[in-house]
């Protein structure tokens, strides 16, 4: 009789609501984009080609081996607490197997198909924030990077931390950047879901989610503050149940095989990010002059702009100073979840009204990006 009360039953069909709202607009994109509709198609098939004909590798085997628990708590206990990351990919594996067995076809397979749908909400997000140019070709590098294919096809949290991040990015700009709606006054249900599952699924997912939590706060309207502030805080609070295994997963120290990062990390990290491949080095660098001197008179320095070179930046250089000072954990994999924040940037002074130079600029890119990928690579 309580959860019947108008505040539960009113607050559920909003949470309903707003979840269906949402998910036909995203279904509606895809169908009326045919750009999308390629660039989705591409990212598919090389995620899933070949995803599970290589062995699995030790960091998957790893958790393979911890998955060997009598239940939940026993999980949670052995499984989880010896481990340096939260619980959530841990514990969906555990079902998951259970369900679909251990095989590398179906263990990897939810994590393929995160990476495909990573592609498809960067399209949204710097669509909105920068247009149909800059989100083609932001969502086409993602689509056919090395460094995103790989940790799409491995069965650990890169795949699904980078989904929720970029899922967490486009609802809070709902919140931030869209008048709220009358079903938006109290929480807003897609923020507050991803925010709690990229804190339940890598510690540098949750870096990322508290990045862009705080840039919020300096971006709030009187009429979304509400929203944001309930939806957020309603999300940490979900983590709750989960501190006494954060607080001694990090009271173990970082991970003793790792070696503290070089002078020279960041440029390896680039490097690496773009396939180690001069020629798409060259690639990128042109695009960003050449945009730079077509468009000169139309761009403009928006706030969207910098938002994405600070996301891009401070999970680095906190990852970067937390290894050399206390703990090493810098690696290429837990910088995967802001990396996407650089693609825009790179195409971000494309604009609209030279379709002739956007379409060829888009050709000469996934014509690159694939003889890199599949021929380098």
């Amino acid at each position: 009789k309580y959860l019947q009360q108008p505040i539960f039953t009113n607050n559920f069909y909003r949470f309903y609501s707003q979840g269906v709202i949402s998910g036909v607009m995203i279904l509606k994109k895809i169908i009326n984009d045919r750009w999308l509709q390629l660039i989705l198609l591409l990212a598919a098939v090389l995620r899933f080609y070949n995803y599970s004909s290589w062995s699995l590798s030790n960091d998957e085997l790893s958790a393979l081996v911890r998955l060997q628990a009598n239940g939940f708590f026993d999980l949670i206990t052995h499984g989880v607490r010896p481990d340096f990351h939260p619980a959530g990919v841990e514990v969906f594996l555990f079902y998951w197997v259970k369900l679909f067995g251990d095989s590398a076809a179906s263990i990897r397979l939810p994590f393929v198909i995160a990476g495909k749908f990573s592609v498809l909400f960067l399209y949204l997000i710097a669509e909105k924030w920068f247009g149909k140019t800059t989100a083609i070709l932001a969502a086409l590098s993602l689509a056919f990077l090395k460094y995103t294919i790989l940790y799409s096809q491995v069965a650990r949290p890169y795949s699904p931390g980078l989904l929720f991040s970029l899922t967490m990015v486009y609802y809070w700009s709902e919140i931030i950047f869209s008048k709220p709606s009358y079903k938006q006054k109290n929480f807003h249900w897609g923020y507050m879901i991803s925010t709690s599952l990229c804190m339940y699924t890598h510690y540098f997912s949750f870096l990322f989610a508290i990045v862009v939590g705080v840039t919020g706060l300096f971006l709030l309207k009187r009429e979304t503050a509400k929203p944001y502030l309930f939806s957020a805080s309603t999300a940490a609070a979900f983590f709750v149940p989960h501190l006494s295994i954060s607080i001694e997963q990090f009271s173990s120290g970082g991970l003793g095989w790792l070696g503290k990062p070089e002078v020279g990390y960041f440029s390896k990290y680039i490097s690496y990010a773009f396939n180690d491949s001069p020629l798409l080095h060259w690639i990128f660098i042109s695009f960003f002059f050449a945009s730079f001197i077509f468009y000169f008179s139309n761009i403009k320095l928006t706030r969207h702009l910098f938002i994405c070179i600070v996301w891009f930046f401070i999970p680095y250089l906190i990852g970067y100073y937390y290894s050399v000072y206390i703990n090493p954990v810098l690696q290429y994999s837990i910088l995967i979840f802001s990396f996407p924040f650089l693609l825009p940037v790179i195409f971000s002074f494309f604009k609209e009204h030279r379709p002739v130079v956007n379409l060829t600029a888009a050709i000469i890119l996934a014509a690159a990006g694939l003889y890199s990928t599949v021929y380098e690579k």
